[in-house]
């Protein structure tokens, strides 16, 4: 079990920078998933929404802002992730894609 107690401090802030990462991204993923709650992402037209793509762009720049940029991301207690830590964010977003179409697909069969 992780607790404070037993990983050092350094561990333990690149843990919470990479799930914080993990989790807004997955939120960033999840906006363009839910635009229909039957079509497939696939078959829907990606820039329909100009402000969401743009809100989206957004948030995604923040976040390497917050991540990256040194001072800034001291005062915000994130670390940056390496290589090893995005593909654990684009496993997860894979999985949510996944999980998105199938739960698409059932409710078009259902219909």
């Amino acid at each position: 079990l992780l607790t404070s107690a037993n990983v050092p401090e350094s561990t333990l802030t690149a843990l919470q920078s990479e799930a914080f990462l993990t989790l807004t991204v997955l939120q960033l993923v999840l906006a363009f998933c839910t635009r229909s709650l039957s079509a497939s992402l696939l078959t829907m037209n990606p820039l329909g929404n100009k402000w969401m793509i743009f809100a989206v762009a957004l948030s995604g720049a923040l976040l390497l802002v917050g991540h990256y940029v040194p001072g800034l991301n001291a005062y915000l207690e994130l670390q940056p992730v390496g290589l090893s830590g995005w593909g654990r964010v684009g496993i997860s977003c894979l999985v949510l894609l996944a999980a998105s179409e199938i739960r698409k697909a059932i409710m078009r069969s259902i219909k």
